[in-house]
C-alpha cells in the first residue's frame, strides 16, 4: 500500500456518497407529482398502487421507477468520474482512481447508496428552508453537487502533488 494516501480515499469516497445522494435529489425532481406521491408512501410497491389508482399511466410510473432506482448508481457514476478528473489534475496517480471505484462499488453492494438514515441527514437543510418537495431536492441537489466539486477541486483539502 506504498503510495496511497488514506485521506485522499476517504475524501473522494465522501465525494461519491454526496454526488449519489445529489442525484437521488435529481430523481426528485424528474417528475414532482409522483416524487409527492413516493415520499408520502416512502415504499415503490405502495407507491405503484396509489398512482395506479389516482389514474397514472403504467409507463409514467415506470419511467419514474427506473429514475429512482438508476439514480444513486448513476451518481455514483458521476462521482467516480469527478474523482478521477480532480486526482489527475492533482497529480496523486491512478492508483488512487481505481481505488475509489472499488469504493463505488462497495458502497453500492453495501447499500450506502441510497440509505435512508444517511438520506435524512444530507436531505436536512432543504427541509429547514421549505416545505415544497421542488424546493426541498433542488436546494439539497444544489448543495451536495456543489459541495462535491468543492470538494473535489479544492486545493487547500489535498494540495496537488507538486505543491507538498
Amino acid at each position: 500500500m506504498q503510495g496511497i494516501d488514506f485521506k485522499v480515499l476517504l475524501l473522494y469516497g465522501l465525494i461519491v456518497l454526496l454526488t449519489s445522494y445529489a442525484f437521488v435529489a435529481l430523481g426528485y425532481i424528474y417528475d414532482m407529482p409522483l416524487a409527492e406521491l413516493y415520499l408520502e408512501k416512502d415504499n415503490l410497491q405502495a407507491f405503484e398502487e396509489s398512482a395506479s389508482r389516482y389514474g397514472v399511466s403504467n409507463v409514467r410510473i415506470d419511467r419514474f421507477k427506473l429514475v429512482l432506482q438508476g439514480a444513486p448508481y448513476a451518481g455514483a457514476l458521476f462521482g467516480v468520474v469527478l474523482s478521477f478528473i480532480a486526482i489527475r489534475r492533482k497529480k496523486l496517480g491512478l492508483q488512487h482512481a481505481g481505488l475509489i471505484l472499488v469504493i463505488a462499488i462497495v458502497f453500492a453492494l453495501a447499500g450506502l447508496l441510497d440509505n435512508g438514515m444517511i438520506k435524512g441527514i444530507l436531505f436536512a437543510p432543504g427541509r429547514l428552508v421549505s416545505n415544497s418537495v421542488a424546493t426541498i431536492y433542488t436546494l439539497n441537489y444544489l448543495i451536495l453537487l456543489g459541495s462535491s466539486f468543492w470538494l473535489a477541486f479544492s486545493g487547500r483539502l489535498i494540495p496537488k502533488k507538486d505543491q507538498k
